[in-house]
């Protein structure tokens, strides 16, 4: 049976200089603060590049938060190495917060193919399901699209909530971060994180490669991929760094050179805030503001209001609350009313006639009309473009 008694951390000697006077930690600080600098500088100019052509909110607003995702990150990692003993409560803020940006990210998407709520429903009711090897099934994707709208809306208020656990078991003494066993809450804190961010992931990459070519003008892949690598270094990082410092045979080598607190807080938020420089460079191949230029026709918001717009979370706190919904399946009337406010948009805009999207007759699913999906260019002035799913 495993021990219900936390294992003391190794004992040492005081910190060693390793170098000129310093200890390895003032060497991790020093090295960090000035990939925080880099980070904060390089995300903070693409920030303003978007706010300064905020033509877009919906969509602009969702980008700005995902691309303010490393400065979060190297923060919390900077003051990680600053206070070893105060690590495992600052930690979690940046992974909080990844919860949210995974959120906005999603939400970006499924403005990319679907920007009006009252007719989104129609959309994915109508989109027919692909099977494995991307031939129709003659089902719509309105379910699955129910399904990954509740698990990635779930993602931020269970990351939340387990980090609060997180910072009460630390606070009672039952965490021990320096051990495996399920007696603690350390093993089941790192345990239910993965576990979640893994779903969330996956819903998310599971709604691009049955969207991508709507959505293609946009580049999606880019902008999964430079945000996937924040979770997938995190998510790969927690796991190994977990393991080394819960090993036994690893906390006895440590030293006063390389202590335990170097190896299980220093170097791993070392790596976070130097990941980070090059991630946030990433994303301004990935996010670009060009296309949202004010010669688009729209008129542009102030830099100030957009940066209050960009930062108001009420639209992600609203579908956090559409969960029950989703589940439950709406209400008895609200296919009809979704299907009769398409309709009535569909005629009553200036836009060019849309592709008829009632369903097929039964047994035609493979001939099923062609989806009409907005481009970049054309969202404005609603010109249409054709695409095959």
């Amino acid at each position: 049976m495993p021990a219900k008694t936390c294992p003391p951390l190794p004992i040492s000697d005081a910190p060693k200089p390793v170098a000129g006077g310093l200890t390895l930690q003032h060497i991790f600080l020093i090295t960090g603060g000035a990939c925080v600098l880099l980070t904060a500088v390089i995300s903070r100019f693409l920030v303003f590049k978007h706010l300064h052509r905020y033509t877009f909110p919906e969509e602009q607003r969702q980008i700005v938060r995902v691309v303010v995702t490393p400065i979060w990150f190297s923060v919390a990692a900077l003051f990680s190495i600053a206070w070893y003993d105060a690590a495992l409560y600052v930690q979690p803020v940046g992974y909080i917060y990844e919860a949210f940006a995974l959120a906005a990210l999603f939400l970006l998407f499924v403005h990319y193919v679907a920007p009006d709520p009252q007719t989104r429903e129609a959309f994915f009711f109508n989109l027919p399901m692909l099977d494995r090897k991307g031939k129709e099934t003659g089902k719509g994707c309105l379910g699955m699209f129910k399904r990954m709208w509740v698990i990635v809306f779930l993602y931020p208020p269970l990351t939340l909530g387990f980090y609060v656990v997180q910072w009460i078991t630390l606070a009672t003494g039952k965490y021990c971060s320096n051990s495996n066993s399920p007696h603690f809450g350390h093993f089941w804190v790192t345990l239910l994180t993965n576990v979640i961010t893994t779903f969330a992931v996956t819903a998310v990459i599971r709604f691009y490669g049955r969207l991508k070519k709507p959505m293609a003008s946009h580049k999606p892949l880019w902008k999964l991929v430079s945000f996937k690598l924040i979770v997938f270094f995190n998510f790969i990082q927690s796991l190994i760094f977990s393991f080394v410092s819960g090993n036994k045979s690893v906390q006895a080598k440590m030293g006063a050179k390389f202590t335990f607190d170097d190896l299980s807080i220093g170097l791993p938020n070392l790596l976070i805030c130097i990941e980070q420089v090059l991630l946030a460079l990433m994303m301004h191949f990935t996010f670009r503001s060009r296309e949202y230029h004010s010669n688009n026709g729209r008129t542009r918001m102030s830099t100030w209001r957009a940066f209050l717009d960009s930062f108001n979370l009420s639209d992600i706190f609203i579908a956090i609350a559409r969960i029950p919904v989703m589940l439950a399946g709406g209400s008895s009337n609200a296919r009809s009313r979704t299907f009769e406010g398409y309709e009535a948009n569909k005629l009553g805009s200036d836009a060019e006639p849309m592709t008829d999207f009632a369903a097929p007759p039964a047994g035609t699913a493979g001939n099923m009309p062609q989806r009409t999906y907005w481009s970049a260019q054309d969202r404005e002035d609603k010109h249409s473009v054709i695409l095959e799913p």
